[in-house]
This record gives C-alpha cells, sequence and structure tokens, in this order.
C-alpha cells in the first residue's frame, strides 16, 4: 500500500482552552456575601456560586473541536480543607456540566498546578506546606499524592489522541514560604527542570510537533513592567530563563499562568546573539483572578477563552484570546445586585505565527476579523497555506451569550 496522500502533519489542529486562574475560595471570594458591619456573614440567598456564572457564560454552542479547562492556581485563599472542599465541588461541578453544548471529560480539566495561596506558607517543610493541596489532589484523582515529593506528581499530560494537545504542568510554589525570598516569585528549581526536559524527550518527536502544546503554572515566567508591585522587585519565577528555553526547543505555543490578577498576553520571543538555532515565540497569557475580590484599582474579575489552531507541516498557528470580565458596578459605579452581574468581553487578541515569526494577518482575514468587544462572535480563522500570499480558507464561527 502506497504512503497517505495526506499525513497528520497536514492536519489542522484545533482546540478551545477556558482560563481560570487566582479562583480564592474562601474569605475574599467575589461570590461570597460581604460580611456585615458587625463582622457576621449574612445569609447567601440571591448570590451566585462562580460555577453558576460561568455555566451561564460557557453555555454556547459546541466549537466542533476539543475542550479543555486550564485552572493555573490560588483555588483557595488559605489552603484549609473548607476551601480545598468547595474548590474539589466546583470542578466536580465543572465536569458533570454542559460546556459549550456538551459535557467534558474529567481529564479535560487540568487543575495541578498549586499557587501561593494553595500552600500553608508558614510552615517550614514541604512536607506540611503542600499537605492540603496534596490530600486535594489525591481526593480529585483516585491517586496518592505524596506531599513530601512533588518532583513525583504527573508532570506532562499526552492528551493527543483525544484533544490534540500536550499539556505540562508546573509546580511553582513548592518553595513557597513566609519571610524567604520565594514567598513572592516562585521558584522551579532543576530537578523539575531536568524531569520537564526528559518527559518532553520521550515524547516520539513526531507526534510532539504534530500537537498543539501548552505549559501551565502559577507564577509570572516574565514580569513586565505593569505588572511589578511596589516593594516586591521584578518577582519573576526563579530560573525562569531556562524554563522558557526548555518549552522554546520543544515549541511550546503557550504558557498560562496567574497570580498577580491582572490579565496581560505578550510574546516572548527575545534573542540571543550568540543563539544559532530558530524556535518560535511563545505567547504568554497572564489571567485575571476570577474569583477574588482582592483586585487592582479599575481592574474586573475576568477569565480568558482561547482558541489555537496549529498546522504542523506549514509551522502555522493561529491564537485567538478573549478576556472577559464580570460587570458588577453600573454606569455611575453602584454596586449592581448579583443576579444583575454580567460577564462583558474586555478584549481580543488575534496572534499569527509562521516559520518562527510573529506574522500580521493577511488583509482578507483583517477585514473580516472580530476585532470590537461588541461582537458576540468568537471568530476562528485558520491560515492553511504555507505562504502570506495565499488566500485564507475555512471560516468556523460559534457565539457566547
Amino acid at each position: 500500500m502506497g504512503e497517505k496522500l495526506v499525513d497528520d502533519s497536514h492536519v489542522t489542529r484545533q482546540i478551545v482552552l477556558v482560563h481560570l486562574s487566582d479562583l480564592h475560595f474562601g474569605g475574599k471570594h467575589r461570590f461570597n456575601p460581604e460580611p456585615t458591619p458587625r463582622g457576621d456573614i449574612p445569609v447567601r440567598e440571591g448570590y451566585p456560586t462562580l460555577f453558576d456564572k460561568l455555566r451561564e457564560d460557557l453555555g454556547g454552542q459546541d466549537p466542533g473541536c476539543p475542550v479543555a479547562i486550564c485552572i493555573t492556581g490560588d483555588l483557595t485563599t488559605a489552603a484549609s480543607f473548607a476551601e480545598y472542599a468547595e474548590a474539589e465541588r466546583f470542578i466536580r461541578n465543572l465536569s458533570a456540566s454542559r460546556v459549550y453544548g456538551k459535557q467534558r471529560p474529567f481529564s479535560s480539566i487540568f487543575f495541578n498546578v498549586p499557587g501561593n495561596h494553595d500552600v500553608i506558607y508558614d510552615k517550614s517543610t514541604i512536607p506540611e506546606r503542600l499537605a492540603t493541596f496534596a490530600q486535594f489532589l489525591s481526593g480529585l484523582t483516585g491517586t496518592h499524592m505524596d506531599p513530601a515529593n512533588p518532583w513525583d506528581w504527573p508532570l506532562l499530560y499526552d492528551c493527543t489522541a483525544d484533544l490534540g494537545l500536550i499539556v505540562v504542568c508546573i509546580s511553582s510554589s513548592i518553595y513557597v514560604e513566609k519571610g524567604k525570598p520565594d514567598q513572592d516569585r516562585g521558584h522551579v528549581d532543576v530537578k523539575q527542570l531536568a524531569r520537564i526536559k526528559r518527559e518532553l524527550e520521550a515524547v516520539e518527536p513526531e507526534r510532539l510537533h504534530n500537537s498543539i502544546r501548552i505549559a501551565l503554572m502559577h507564577h509570572h515566567p516574565v514580569l513586565i513592567p505593569a505588572l511589578a508591585e511596589p516593594g516586591r522587585g521584578y518577582d519573576a519565577v526563579h530560573n525562569s530563563g531556562k524554563l522558557l528555553a526548555i518549552l522554546r526547543k520543544f515549541g511550546f505555543h503557550m504558557v498560562l499562568h496567574g497570580h498577580k490578577h491582572d490579565p496581560h498576553v505578550f510574546t516572548e520571543d527575545s534573542r540571543s546573539a550568540f543563539r544559532t538555532t530558530h524556535h518560535n515565540p511563545i505567547l504568554i497569557a497572564a489571567g485575571g483572578s476570577v474569583g477574588s475580590t482582592d483586585l487592582l484599582k479599575n481592574r474586573w474579575n475576568s477569565y480568558n477563552r482561547i482558541s489555537i489552531k496549529w498546522h504542523p507541516a506549514a509551522g502555522q498557528a493561529r491564537i485567538l484570546i478573549e478576556t472577559v470580565g464580570l460587570s458588577v458596578t453600573d454606569e455611575d459605579s453602584n454596586e449592581l445586585l448579583p443576579s444583575e452581574w454580567a460577564w462583558r468581553v474586555l478584549r481580543r487578541e488575534d496572534l499569527h505565527f509562521l516559520r518562527g515569526e510573529c506574522v500580521l494577518p493577511s488583509p482578507a482575514v483583517l477585514r473580516g476579523s472580530a476585532s470590537t468587544p461588541t461582537r458576540s462572535a468568537f471568530w476562528i480563522r485558520v491560515w492553511r497555506s504555507m505562504h502570506d500570499s495565499e488566500e485564507t480558507c475555512c471560516v468556523l464561527t460559534f457565539d457566547h451569550p
């Protein structure tokens, strides 16, 4: 039998990601009633849960491609058992509900990414700090997670068969400890870096190249000036340069993270004059907080909806990121009733990558792009040609409320 006319590298991959970060179940959770002036907690009648509000926004049509939900840490506020019980209930509800028209399997929800609030940071040893997070993971996955050995927790998820996706979950909160330098910045040690590299090398090269590749972590691998906080320095993850070099070598398309409660999107494509290889830039999405009331001035609770298309043979990717915010005040800045809270599209980013470069879309794409936040259609397009001059084809849309 002859060779296939079209092999896997000529098949366009597509996935839709729901990126949630900094849910912060606990005392500063948006979807809990505020304490009264006396300090007691009122009844929650009339208050939606975070799950209720997300279900309203994720009830659109099936996009006709796989969907995954990525949670990048700080599920809790103080890493208590009660807060983790809320987080577990939230994840189980997501798995049991319809997201974009279908019930999505539990295996398509990725949450093995502890944030600094997910550890008991005033404890002096790793097993003590990670005890409740490890118990949370064990309960959800049915697999014992040893809090003394987070380096053996699941790290690489090869979901190419059902999602066309490879996910690396990076733990940047192992060393978060009160009063120590890693309290704020996070740390990925060389032991974890070596394991990331080793597990990626074990994936068959063609399988790796044909997949969409994303990394999830909590802290910032690159801290741009807009996200620096007074008195905390430029607290990017320790060893983030080594981490990004590994991810770039293996052709990762995106890094999703949280931590600062301030959504930003940018590409990391710095190039040393001494570098001889040419790798694609990595798109980095810093997620806002979907659930905390601890926000910067003029910031909203938010999350990201992301569409990624990847054509392996052409080396061509298109990534559309839609940041959605929760409006909780009216035009006069008066607080709305919880039943009136509504999701609003804050911004769309539509980025194209071709053979190691971030490129502008063709004129045909620009004429048809959904560039204004008032439009309800979430547009997904892909260039199937290796050449900029050829016409765009295959336009797919699906609606969001």
